[in-house]
Formats: structure tokens, C-alpha cells, sequence
């Protein structure tokens, strides 16, 4: 029971830091360690892959490198490392080695095109997949999650073979509805999923109508503001949407009701898909707040066009 309490505290302190990042415009670890001057893009990445609890040193030039607050941050890690102490890996069931002696190399993405999914996948990924990964001989396999729909195998220069997610991860035990962090100045709030709620089941190539209620409560109108999708371009394999949503004028602390229409793709897995609200420059317009999610689950046992 412990060992569960210790691996969620660290993979909900981890998801916050993923989210602060893809909020900030998902830098690279290169860019980001350039914007600390005292800290490697390995131990800003390694931060990020649930597998220990990073120490407060590592967070304030996390956050810091997103153009956060770190006084916003400490009380969240002080509560989070009573659990689960920052010395020493959180234990692994059933792994073949311990994750501490696994070759660094095989644990970092030096620069993925697009890292944010590879890593919310292992933060989210149960313990026996990831002692999978670290136990795989000479060469590692990355397994690519592209928009939050099913891993596929990236091999390396020797091909190495890729490492299959287990059935849970096709259904509804794979999906874990949306959290966010609350922030001191938020620009907007989700009201309701009008609409297709946080997990809910579609067929394949089923065309569905997303519905977000939310709430301007900044102090200023929203002109010319819209959500682009973040992990554009769209791969057949992720659900299909339009990459940028324009919303009307939305006054202060008025309320409006976002839609899009998806398409479900021709593999059953979790399809999350994210947006960013930017205003009228293109720049962040919420800094610091979660992105806007889609979670749907994509089941492979029914086709929307079938008999």
C-alpha cells in the first residue's frame, strides 16, 4: 500500500510539472537548461519520467525555465516528498534490475520531436511495463505516444524490438481523467464537459462533437482568442480535429461554450488531444494553467461504419 501511495504521489507531482511545461509552450530540455545556466537538460528530462521524486534543486530551475514561480511550487513538493522521499528510486514490482542501474543513456531522449507524450505515457505507464523497459538488453526501445493514442515502436539503429502495453492499457483502466494544478492569477475555468466527459467510449472512425463549457475569470475581454491543438501535425493514428478553434469576444467572467468536432482514429487505445488558449499575438494566454483536454477512449470492438 505504501509502495502505491509513494508511486502516486510522484506521478501526480510529475504530471503537474509535464503540464506546466506544455502550458509554457513544451521547450526543449536544451532551451530550458540554457534558460537556468546551472543545470543539464538529462537532469531537467530525468525530472520528468516518474521514476523518483526530483529533488527541490532540480524543481526550482524547472519551474524557473517555464517562467513559473517557484514559491508557487515549494509547499506542493514539501507535501509531496513527506510520502515520498526524494532519496533513492521509488521501488518497481517485478523488475529484473533496479531502475537506479540502468544505463543513463537508454533512459533519455536527447531530443524527441516531440517528448511531452513519450513521457506522460511513462508517467502514467504501471510498474510492470516500465521494469519491461529497463530490463530490455543493449538497446531500448522508445514506445511514442502521438496525440495520447497507442504506443508505437520507435527502434534503434540495432532494431531492437518493441516492447507491447499490456491489454489494460486498450480500455477504460488505461484513461485517467484530467487534473490541473490551481494557479494564483487563472484566465479561464472548465465549468462542464458538456459533452463526451473525461474517458467516455467511441467506436472506431467515429465522428463525435466535443463540448467545453468555460469561464473568463480574468479581468479583461477575451478579443480575437483562440485554442490551437499542441501536438500538430496530426498523425492518422490521433484523433482528427481542427487544429485551431477561434472563439468570439468573450467578455470578463462571462461564460461560453467551446466545440469540435473529432474523428476517432482506426486503433482502439486512450486518444487525448490538448489545446492552449492563445490570444490575438499567438502568445500563451494562460502561463502557467494546465492545457485543455480531450480523453476519450477509443474502442476497437465496434466501428462506427461497420454492420
Amino acid at each position: 500500500m505504501q509502495h502505491e501511495v509513494e508511486q502516486d504521489t510522484v506521478r501526480t507531482f510529475v504530471e503537474d510539472l509535464i503540464d506546466l511545461r506544455a502550458a509554457a509552450g513544451s521547450p526543449s530540455y536544451r532551451e530550458m537548461a540554457r534558460r537556468s545556466g546551472c543545470i543539464s537538460h538529462t537532469t531537467l528530462h530525468d525530472a520528468t519520467l516518474g521514476v523518483r521524486m526530483p529533488t527541490w534543486a532540480t524543481t526550482e530551475q524547472f519551474v524557473l525555465a517555464c517562467g513559473a514561480q517557484p514559491q508557487d511550487w515549494e509547499d506542493r513538493w514539501a507535501r509531496a516528498r513527506e510520502v515520498s522521499p526524494v532519496s533513492g528510486p521509488i521501488p518497481v514490482a517485478a523488475a529484473p534490475v533496479p531502475v537506479e542501474e540502468a544505463p543513463a543513456p537508454q533512459m533519455v531522449l536527447e531530443e524527441p520531436a516531440d517528448p511531452e507524450p513519450v513521457l506522460r505515457w511513462w508517467v502514467r505507464s504501471r510498474g510492470p511495463v516500465l521494469a519491461a523497459v529497463v530490463g530490455a538488453a543493449a538497446t531500448l526501445a522508445v514506445l511514442v505516444v502521438v496525440g495520447g493514442v497507442l504506443p508505437e515502436a520507435t527502434a534503434s539503429a540495432a532494431a531492437a524490438p518493441a516492447v507491447a502495453a499490456p491489454a489494460a492499457q486498450h480500455g477504460v483502466s488505461a484513461c485517467r481523467p484530467s487534473t490541473s494544478t490551481p494557479v494564483a492569477a487563472p484566465v479561464w475555468t472548465l465549468q462542464q464537459d458538456v459533452t463526451l466527459p473525461d474517458c467516455a467510449s467511441v467506436a472506431t472512425h467515429e465522428q463525435v462533437t466535443k463540448v467545453w463549457r468555460l469561464r473568463n475569470v480574468s479581468s479583461r475581454p477575451w478579443h480575437s482568442y483562440y485554442l490551437e491543438r499542441m501536438d500538430a501535425p496530426q498523425r492518422s493514428d490521433t484523433c482528427q480535429t481542427d487544429e485551431r478553434i477561434v472563439l468570439p469576444t468573450v467578455a470578463a467572467g462571462a461564460r461560453i461554450d467551446v466545440r469540435v468536432g473529432v474523428t476517432a482514429p482506426d486503433v482502439a487505445g486512450v486518444c487525448v488531444v490538448r489545446w492552449a488558449l492563445k490570444d490575438s499575438s499567438g502568445r500563451l494566454a494562460a502561463p502557467g494553467q494546465a492545457p485543455l483536454d480531450l480523453r476519450v477512449v477509443v474502442d476497437g470492438r465496434f466501428e462506427a461504419d461497420g454492420p
